[in-house]
């Protein structure tokens, strides 16, 4: 990856933080707290472990896509 493409992802994330999120908070899409509680409960801790589920397939997913890349 160049260095354009390291600026250009970093940005989108700033764009999403401030942008994207507030405008989905002010329309009314729930949080993933708020699907997690509706889904397992409160104090689940099943609602841990789909959360870290998520984590690490998106992190082996991010690895594997920057060695392919490599």
């Amino acid at each position: 990856m160049s260095k354009q493409n390291y600026w250009l992802i970093f940005f989108a994330g700033v764009a999403v933080t401030l942008i994207i999120l507030p405008l989905l908070s002010a329309l009314g899409v729930p949080t993933f707290d708020d699907v997690l509680v509706l889904i397992f409960g409160e104090d689940s801790i099943l609602a841990i472990v789909f959360s870290l589920v998520i984590i690490i397939i998106l992190l082996f997913w991010m690895f594997k896509s920057a060695n392919r890349n490599a």
